[in-house]
């Protein structure tokens, strides 16, 4: 809905860099929920933070013309972003997600470990089918 608000076509190079993004993030969820515990979530998020940063930054340092389109254009689309869109680096914007999706996946980490002794039974009697 935002798109249409502000007049960004579904098929631009960002949007599609999103969905992704977005969709490698998912495949990489499915690939974990076997073994949802603090061994693969957490590391997980971070690989899931860093997938959805380097491919939506990458096609934002092929697509905006404010890039040199070399090593250092594609280094400053990663931290410091293009000086036209304020003073917030994008690196920042890395740091805030990363923090989010950890603090996110302790929480839902946590909560599997406290479920109740009658969803924990029916989980291990599917583990074992």
């Amino acid at each position: 809905m935002l798109n249409i608000h502000y007049g960004f076509s579904f098929l631009s190079p960002f949007v599609l860099s999103h969905y992704i993004g977005f969709a490698l993030v998912g495949c990489l969820g499915l690939l974990l929920q076997k073994r949802a515990s603090w061994k693969t979530l957490l590391p997980g998020s971070i690989a899931g933070s860093l997938i959805f940063y380097g491919i939506t930054n990458s096609v934002s340092w092929l697509y905006d013309p404010g890039y040199a389109k070399n090593f250092a254009g594609w280094v400053q689309a990663l931290t410091v972003g293009l000086p036209a869109y304020g003073a917030t680096p994008t690196w920042m914007f890395f740091r805030n997600s990363l923090v989010s999706d950890l603090f996110f996946t302790a929480i839902f980490v946590l909560l599997m470990r406290v479920q109740s002794p009658r969803a924990s039974a029916e989980v291990a009697v599917a583990r074992a089918a």
